[in-house]
């Protein structure tokens, strides 16, 4: 095995004899096993996914329990900058969330989001080059998240987000969106909110709380993607026609017509697991 299996962008199956002999309940001792390790888990939490072809970009899932027991070591923060994965800039920025709970979504948001660039750039001169630790990962003004690399590709764009058990992430080579909602009864109460009459007929071939979080995380993919540096953006966009069932492997197309723009977006949605996932792509940020 390689020396650097894990710390660059490799095959995962040449890395799978390292990772299986490393669980959370374990002293993480080796000095290139943490990576591997996670990198295993997004594939296989991502691979139910995967049929929605995320063209043209790479999409990563991983289930936020993965990274409890990491979390509870006292010496995880010290794991994560040693092994390359996270930057000093991104250990500080973790340090920074007082509750548990926001530190286990924004870490696990961070993980699939570099494994979703790692994919992306595989092709790229970069491949060979970047860990994940220089696949840093911020903000701007506006909460966007965007990617900071130490080689001189273009760099990609980015969406992350997290709902319940998971979070997922999507590089593209072009502003997207991505949102995953999970389903539950609080989508009910907030119909009102962002859900008209004629969006709700739309959905007579589901269950109610299934279309309700179809709806949401298409209108969100679609904020991501469009409406970024706006604070509000529900009454601009309106689903107004749908292809295709979301329980099919390849999911289905909701049409989202931006009513500022007098442009129609399609949104790639899929049911699966008790979530709703949506992507989206653009050729500008609003």
């Amino acid at each position: 095995m390689q020396s650097g299996c894990g710390r660059t962008i490799v095959d995962l199956p040449d890395c799978a004899s390292l990772a299986a002999a490393i669980t959370p309940d374990k002293e993480i001792v080796s000095e290139q096993g943490l990576w591997p390790w996670l990198s295993l888990h997004i594939e296989e939490a991502t691979a139910a996914w995967l049929e929605l072809k995320p063209e043209p970009g790479s999409l990563a899932l991983l289930r936020l329990d993965t990274l409890e027991a990491l979390l509870a070591r006292p010496n995880y923060s010290t794991a994560l900058q040693a092994q390359h994965i996270l930057s000093q800039r991104e250990i500080a920025r973790l340090h920074s969330f007082s509750h548990a709970k926001r530190r286990l979504e924004w870490l696990g948001g961070r993980l699939a989001a570099k494994r979703a660039l790692q994919r992306f750039l595989s092709s790229s001169s970069c491949a060979s080059a970047t860990l994940p630790a220089d696949l840093v990962i911020d903000n701007d003004r506006h909460g966007r998240p965007f990617v900071r690399m130490s080689c001189n590709n273009p760099e990609p764009c980015l969406s992350i987000s997290h709902s319940g058990r998971f979070a997922a992430a999507l590089a593209a080579s072009k502003p997207c969106g991505l949102d995953l909602q999970e389903i539950v009864p609080k989508l009910q109460r907030l119909q009102a909110r962002f859900v008209g009459s004629n969006e709700l007929a739309l959905g007579k071939n589901y269950e109610v709380l299934s279309w309700l979080g179809l709806l949401w995380s298409a209108k969100e993919a679609v904020k991501k993607c469009r409406y970024a540096d706006q604070a509000t953006f529900m009454e601009r966009i309106q689903v107004e026609a749908h292809a295709g069932p979301a329980t099919e492997p390849e999911g289905a197309v909701l049409f989202c017509r931006l009513l500022d723009k007098k442009e129609v977006v399609p949104v790639r949605v899929i049911l699966r697991q008790g979530y709703a996932l949506a992507l989206t792509w653009g050729e500008k940020h609003a």
